[in-house]
């Protein structure tokens, strides 16, 4: 016997003669697992859903500032994982909710996919910010379409968004560029409307121009951050002078950027260093950013088309209609296309890497359970095993999520974009209380 066999026979038998000490803890470990999973599983299953649709007025002047406000009054809520008793033996997790854009040939419509419990506090709180939108309870748009097969009737096109790794290494607290850099906070009663510049319009015109039998959705799941999933450097309780790595939640990371911002304008002698105006910017930016409520966001894009309308031009297009949230000086979303082959033939030889994209990517966009994929028994693994970011959310703020999901000014004329005809005077007497 040589020596390679004696040492894996010596390691199996050592395997098995200290089974009675590792199987437990291997065999408890599993069980948790398990346990976890079936009791979220039920407490998803008990989840009830709401979509609703806003009908724009045809003018509206407030600027993005107005749905922050109903972002922080209205979406800014748990409704899930309190102690630890519920989490582990109840299975409750935070519950999270969805505001979408769609343009179903051609047509844009405002949908929040909420939980059937917040229904009162959305609508009041809409109508609150908006008083002349008018809320309509719609069914979803999404169970209309099919699933994806190689051999259906359409196909599909997408991703997911993130925030750009190369953008110099800049973290979840620094902001992309908002409304706030548009000049929409002080837009409103100083400026016509034809003069204003909203972020929000590429998307809006170049949905309104898809045609027949032709989809486009842009989803923005979100759900309070609230969670300990940062690591940073911090100096050790024992020894100040040295640096240990702990688990922090956003606000302490957002505090570590701005301080490590502002220490490259100090020289070696301890003398500040007087900063330009653009990294006075820069600096208010952070800042803001900072005081902000911030939710976990995972946003979804997806063209879809039956095979004989398919635009394959199209399938690239949300890449150039995000690139206005992007900053040199700030943050940068980059698409992260689930449906693209490899980068090399042999890395795929079959062709099924976009097929299996396809059929993810839809299933998430339908489901919206971005933040909890749900099992898929059929094919015996997660379902959401070939997405690249294997769904990291991004921290955005209320001002962020603002600024690429708010209602629109009259600045839209895109035609297809359809706005109620009449005004309203105030908010419906019937709304339930």
């Amino acid at each position: 016997m040589n020596t390679t066999s004696l040492v894996l026979q010596n390691a199996f038998i050592f395997i098995y003669n200290t089974a009675h000490l590792w199987a437990p803890v291997v065999l408890a470990i599993v069980a948790f697992r398990v346990w976890l999973w079936y009791v979220r599983e039920a407490f998803f299953q008990t989840l009830s859903w709401t979509m609703l649709e806003f009908k724009v007025p045809q003018e509206i002047h407030k600027s993005p500032m107005a749905m922050e406000m109903f972002l922080t009054n209205a979406l800014y809520q748990g409704g899930g994982a309190g102690n630890w008793m519920k989490q582990y033996w109840a299975g409750e997790q935070p519950i999270w909710s969805s505001l979408e854009i769609v343009s179903i040939e051609g047509h844009i419509h405002f949908f929040a996919r909420i939980p059937t419990k917040f229904k009162e506090m959305v609508e009041s709180q809409m109508y609150a910010q908006y008083p002349q939108v008018e809320i309509f309870e719609v069914s979803d748009y999404a169970k209309a379409v099919p699933d994806f097969t190689p051999d259906g009737t359409i196909d599909v096109f997408g991703g997911t968004l993130a925030f750009d790794p190369k953008a110099d290494g800049k973290k979840d607290p620094w902001p992309i560029k908002t409304y706030i850099d548009y000049g929409l906070d002080k837009a409103v009663g100083t400026l016509e409307e034809e003069q204003k510049i909203d972020p929000l319009i590429p998307m809006i015109e170049w949905m309104g121009s898809l045609g027949n039998g032709e989809q486009a959705w842009f989803q923005v799941i979100i759900k309070p951050a609230e969670l300990k999933r940062f690591e940073v450097e911090v100096a050790d309780k024992k020894d100040p002078t040295k640096k240990t790595k702990e688990m922090v939640k956003w606000t302490k990371l957002a505090e570590e950027e701005i301080k490590a911002f502002k220490a490259k304008f100090v020289d070696k002698d301890g003398k500040p260093i007087v900063m330009s105006e653009q990294d006075r910017r820069i600096l208010a930016s952070l800042e803001r950013n900072a005081t902000k409520f911030a939710f976990d966001t995972g946003i979804v894009y997806i063209y879809i088309a039956n095979k004989e309308n398919l635009n394959k031009n199209q399938s690239g297009n949300f890449g150039n209609v995000i690139r206005q949230y992007n900053s040199l000086e700030l943050n940068n979303f980059k698409a992260v296309g689930m449906t693209g082959g490899k980068d090399f033939v042999w890395e795929d030889l079959q062709g099924k890497v976009p097929l299996k994209g396809k059929k993810n990517l839809l299933r998430l966009a339908k489901s919206r359970d971005y933040f909890y994929p749900h099992f898929d028994f059929k094919e015996f693994k997660h379902y959401v095993t070939n997405i690249p970011a294997k769904l990291t959310p991004m921290i955005l703020t209320t001002e962020e999520i603002a600024t690429i999901y708010h209602l629109p000014g009259k600045v839209s004329e895109t035609p297809t974009f359809k706005r109620i005809e009449s005004k309203k005077a105030e908010a419906p007497g019937n709304l339930p209380f």
